[in-house]
């Protein structure tokens, strides 16, 4: 099955994607740029022309490869999400705060010489490479292919001291597109000031293929792992919840309603015990003590910022 014959399936996943995780998006703040990414991978994958013909996609926005520079700016926009996805704390309750401006500044740097490009009629598959004796071409290409490889070493800087499975796939998969970025950039650096024709460096487009598809795949797979460890951390989180509130209510002591995140709630159910058991109003049992410590050792080893928030 070739990359072409792909991309329907993979389109239809991320529609799915995007719609079923619009609750967690709206409920929980940092799912929103895991979120974000899907959601602009959809219009990317869009634009490769598994529903539409890329032709027609193009010649709707003036037959001019206009459909190269809008699939461009998505793409880096992708790339910010899943970076900003990955190297937000899923321990977090807080907002993140996405810089907009990143992508942004990136995508104009290399749309000012996509428009000094000449002769940019014909809609071309591969448009750089089509373009490639043109130094225009050339300025707009490498600096797409910086924009990408740029996002993914913000993300390395991110990840530096984390070292969860997720963490480790991001690294892998960034490293491997940084390393595409740079060798398809140095190769139509090549094919432009040597006038080699694409055969004689050939294989460097071909390593282009090798390492950037392979690290967008491990990417996704990041995000994928990233979803999962957020959602056994919040069935444990549930669990030990549950098993506090149980303390308390076979004592027939009541707890009130809290709709804040879990590891407030947790840290509060925690101290109220703890509050009770001073005043000699709860003997917790040898198991509920047991319960106590595996509670109270989790939470502060995986959610340490809850005493300071909770004790300012």
């Amino acid at each position: 099955m070739t990359m072409d014959q792909l991309y329907l399936p993979i389109l239809l996943i991320l529609v799915v994607a995007v719609i079923a995780r619009i609750p967690t998006a709206i409920r929980v703040p940092t799912a929103r740029p895991a979120w974000f990414a899907t959601l602009i991978a959809v219009p990317a994958f869009m634009t490769r022309g598994p529903i539409i013909p890329i032709q027609t996609l193009d010649a709707w926005m003036g037959g001019e490869n206009i459909i190269f520079l809008v699939q461009s700016w998505l793409v880096v926009f992708a790339f910010w999400g899943l970076a900003e996805a990955a190297g937000t704390d899923i321990t977090s309750s807080e907002r993140p705060k996405l810089r907009l401006w990143i992508p942004l500044l990136s995508c104009l740097a290399f749309t000012i010489p996509f428009f000094l490009i000449p002769n940019r009629e014909g809609t071309e598959l591969f448009f750089i490479d089509a373009h490639v004796d043109d130094l225009a071409a050339i300025v707009c290409g490498v600096l797409y292919m910086a924009a990408v490889a740029g996002i993914c070493a913000r993300l390395l800087i991110r990840l530096h001291g984390r070292d969860a499975p997720a963490h480790w796939v991001f690294r892998i998969g960034a490293a491997l597109v940084i390393a595409g970025c740079v060798l398809w950039s140095t190769a139509i650096i090549l094919d432009h000031a040597l006038s080699l024709g694409r055969t004689p460096i050939v294989w460097m487009y071909i390593g282009f293929d090798i390492l950037f598809y392979p690290g967008v795949v491990a990417l996704a797979l990041g995000l994928v792992a990233f979803a999962a460890q957020r959602a056994i951390r919040q069935l444990i989180l549930r669990r030990r919840v549950a098993a506090l509130q149980d303390i308390l209510t076979s004592r027939s002591f009541t707890i009130d309603e809290d709709d804040r995140p879990l590891p407030f709630v947790a840290y509060d159910l925690m101290v109220q015990i703890e509050d009770l058991r001073i005043l000699g109003a709860i003997r917790p049992t040898v198991e509920e003590q047991r319960t106590l410590d595996k509670v109270a050792r989790w939470v502060e080893r995986t959610f340490p910022q809850v005493h300071d928030i909770t004790t300012s």
